[in-house]
């Protein structure tokens, strides 16, 4: 399994270091630790993946933490992890419609 170092990660992902180590020490990426250095499984960066994607979507950090337990319990694949996902970016629509609701009231 192809793993990365901090700098490959941002590198792969546009995402700044501090950005990476933010959501390391919120146990949001998988990470391991090799005579002091942090390396980064494909899981690690999947889910860094996913949390950016939902981060744009402007997901709260609660939910997408939620998601990422469910991610790992089930897999990425699985029927949990896709149910999930749906009411979490349907509840997000919800909230988006009820803004331009109130927005073309004005």
């Amino acid at each position: 399994m192809k793993s990365y170092n901090a700098k490959e990660l941002s590198g792969l992902t546009g995402l700044s270091l501090s950005t990476i180590y933010y959501y390391q020490r919120r146990g949001l990426i998988d990470y391991t630790k090799e005579g002091g250095r942090v390396f980064y499984s494909e899981r690690g960066a999947e889910e860094l993946q996913l949390i950016t994607e939902l981060r744009g979507f402007n997901i709260s950090s609660g939910e997408i933490e939620r998601l990422i337990k469910v991610r790992r319990v089930w897999g990425s694949r699985s029927s949990q992890f896709g149910n999930a996902y749906s009411a979490v970016l349907k509840k997000r629509r919800e909230e988006l419609d009820r803004l331009k609701k109130d927005l073309e009231s004005v």
